[in-house]
Protein backbone atom coordinates (compact mmCIF):
# COMPACT_ATOMS: atom_id res chain seq x y z
CA UNK A 1 0.00 0.00 0.00
CA UNK A 2 1.14 3.46 -0.51
CA UNK A 3 1.40 6.24 1.63
CA UNK A 4 -1.90 8.07 2.39
CA UNK A 5 -2.09 11.95 3.42
CA UNK A 6 -4.72 13.23 5.14
CA UNK A 7 -5.39 17.17 5.66
CA UNK A 8 -8.06 19.15 7.14
CA UNK A 9 -7.56 22.51 5.71
CA UNK A 10 -7.94 25.62 7.77
CA UNK A 11 -6.46 29.32 7.11
CA UNK A 12 -4.86 29.30 10.67
CA UNK A 13 -4.70 25.43 11.25
CA UNK A 14 -3.61 22.70 9.14
CA UNK A 15 -4.08 18.98 10.76
CA UNK A 16 -1.55 16.48 8.65
CA UNK A 17 -1.95 12.52 8.95
CA UNK A 18 -0.10 9.80 7.23
CA UNK A 19 -0.55 6.50 6.77
CA UNK A 20 1.97 4.24 5.68
CA UNK A 21 1.06 0.07 4.52
CA UNK A 22 -2.03 0.66 6.21
CA UNK A 23 -0.04 2.31 9.50
CA UNK A 24 -0.49 5.62 11.22
CA UNK A 25 2.98 7.05 11.04
CA UNK A 26 3.04 10.61 11.56
CA UNK A 27 0.38 13.30 12.39
CA UNK A 28 0.56 16.99 13.42
CA UNK A 29 -0.52 20.01 13.36
CA UNK A 30 0.49 23.49 11.80
CA UNK A 31 -0.46 26.56 12.65
CA UNK A 32 -0.41 29.68 10.73
CA UNK A 33 -0.97 33.08 12.20
CA UNK A 34 -1.94 36.69 11.13
CA UNK A 35 -4.74 37.81 8.69
CA UNK A 36 -5.23 36.12 5.20
CA UNK A 37 -3.04 38.04 2.49
CA UNK A 38 -1.54 36.41 -0.73
CA UNK A 39 1.76 35.76 1.12
CA UNK A 40 0.38 33.50 3.84
CA UNK A 41 -1.79 32.01 1.28
CA UNK A 42 1.58 31.08 -0.98
CA UNK A 43 3.34 30.10 2.27
CA UNK A 44 0.44 27.52 3.76
CA UNK A 45 0.53 26.07 -0.33
CA UNK A 46 4.11 25.77 0.31
CA UNK A 47 3.76 23.95 3.17
CA UNK A 48 1.27 21.59 2.07
CA UNK A 49 3.76 20.68 -1.15
CA UNK A 50 6.90 20.14 0.99
CA UNK A 51 4.85 17.66 3.60
CA UNK A 52 3.20 16.21 0.03
CA UNK A 53 6.82 15.36 -1.08
CA UNK A 54 8.34 14.20 2.46
CA UNK A 55 5.95 11.85 2.49
CA UNK A 56 5.65 10.94 -0.89
CA UNK A 57 2.27 10.79 -0.83
CA UNK A 58 0.37 9.01 -3.32
CA UNK A 59 -3.19 9.75 -2.45
CA UNK A 60 -4.51 12.82 -0.90
CA UNK A 61 -7.92 13.34 1.24
CA UNK A 62 -8.68 16.89 2.53
CA UNK A 63 -11.40 17.89 4.63
CA UNK A 64 -12.90 21.36 4.29
CA UNK A 65 -15.40 23.03 6.17
CA UNK A 66 -19.16 23.09 5.10
CA UNK A 67 -20.01 25.06 2.23
CA UNK A 68 -21.88 27.43 4.39
CA UNK A 69 -18.13 28.00 6.53
CA UNK A 70 -16.26 27.92 3.73
CA UNK A 71 -14.25 30.96 2.58
CA UNK A 72 -12.97 32.06 -0.47
CA UNK A 73 -9.54 31.41 1.32
CA UNK A 74 -10.22 27.95 1.64
CA UNK A 75 -11.42 27.21 -1.97
CA UNK A 76 -7.69 29.35 -2.94
CA UNK A 77 -6.13 26.92 -1.35
CA UNK A 78 -8.06 23.90 -2.19
CA UNK A 79 -6.96 25.07 -5.89
CA UNK A 80 -3.79 25.14 -5.08
CA UNK A 81 -3.36 21.78 -3.56
CA UNK A 82 -5.68 20.25 -6.46
CA UNK A 83 -3.06 21.96 -9.03
CA UNK A 84 -0.20 20.35 -7.37
CA UNK A 85 -1.44 17.11 -7.12
CA UNK A 86 -2.96 17.15 -10.86
CA UNK A 87 0.93 18.54 -11.84
CA UNK A 88 2.15 15.38 -10.07
CA UNK A 89 -0.32 12.74 -10.77
CA UNK A 90 -1.27 12.68 -7.20
CA UNK A 91 -5.37 11.60 -6.57
CA UNK A 92 -7.13 14.10 -4.21
CA UNK A 93 -10.41 13.44 -3.15
CA UNK A 94 -12.55 16.11 -0.95
CA UNK A 95 -14.62 15.59 2.25
CA UNK A 96 -16.28 16.79 5.09
CA UNK A 97 -17.09 16.49 7.94
CA UNK A 98 -20.56 15.06 6.94
CA UNK A 99 -18.99 12.61 5.03
CA UNK A 100 -16.79 11.30 8.10
CA UNK A 101 -19.85 11.12 10.40
CA UNK A 102 -21.00 8.16 7.65
CA UNK A 103 -17.73 6.58 8.16
CA UNK A 104 -17.92 6.78 12.37
CA UNK A 105 -21.77 6.53 12.34
CA UNK A 106 -21.24 9.52 15.00
CA UNK A 107 -23.22 12.41 15.46
CA UNK A 108 -20.21 14.52 16.40
CA UNK A 109 -16.56 15.33 16.10
CA UNK A 110 -16.56 14.11 19.69
CA UNK A 111 -17.67 10.69 18.57
CA UNK A 112 -15.02 10.83 15.57
CA UNK A 113 -12.43 11.85 17.79
CA UNK A 114 -12.71 9.19 20.42
CA UNK A 115 -13.02 6.20 18.05
CA UNK A 116 -9.82 7.45 16.16
CA UNK A 117 -7.79 8.02 20.24
CA UNK A 118 -9.42 4.04 20.67
CA UNK A 119 -8.20 2.93 17.51
CA UNK A 120 -4.59 3.49 17.62
CA UNK A 121 -3.76 2.78 21.29
CA UNK A 122 0.15 2.48 20.28
CA UNK A 123 0.01 6.19 20.08
CA UNK A 124 -1.01 7.09 23.27
CA UNK A 125 -0.61 10.79 22.63
CA UNK A 126 -3.70 10.38 20.56
CA UNK A 127 -5.30 9.61 24.15
CA UNK A 128 -3.48 12.35 25.92
CA UNK A 129 -4.39 14.70 23.38
CA UNK A 130 -8.24 13.53 23.52
CA UNK A 131 -8.34 14.03 27.35
CA UNK A 132 -6.87 17.45 26.95
CA UNK A 133 -9.49 18.62 24.43
CA UNK A 134 -11.94 17.24 26.39
CA UNK A 135 -10.65 18.84 29.46
CA UNK A 136 -10.01 22.70 28.05
CA UNK A 137 -12.57 22.36 25.26
CA UNK A 138 -9.43 22.83 23.05
CA UNK A 139 -9.51 22.89 19.61
CA UNK A 140 -6.13 22.98 18.00
CA UNK A 141 -6.35 18.98 18.03
CA UNK A 142 -9.22 18.91 16.51
CA UNK A 143 -7.94 19.15 13.42
CA UNK A 144 -5.45 16.62 13.93
CA UNK A 145 -7.95 14.17 14.48
CA UNK A 146 -10.11 15.57 11.32
CA UNK A 147 -6.49 14.55 9.75
CA UNK A 148 -6.54 10.89 10.86
CA UNK A 149 -9.96 10.22 10.01
CA UNK A 150 -9.72 11.51 6.47
CA UNK A 151 -7.04 9.05 6.13
CA UNK A 152 -9.27 6.23 7.97
CA UNK A 153 -11.94 7.36 5.13
CA UNK A 154 -9.21 7.06 2.09
CA UNK A 155 -8.55 3.34 3.14
CA UNK A 156 -12.39 2.56 3.27
CA UNK A 157 -12.22 4.29 -0.66
CA UNK A 158 -9.18 2.47 -1.59
CA UNK A 159 -9.86 -1.23 -0.52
Amino acid sequence: MQNILGISLGTRLLGIAVVYDGELSNFRVHSFGGSWTEQKRRGISFSLQKVIRKYAAAHIIVKIPPSTHCSQSIYNLLFDLREYAMQHGIPLKVCTIATMKTVYAGKNKQVIIQAIASKYPNHAILSKLLHTQRKRGMVYHVKLFEAIACTELAQRILQ
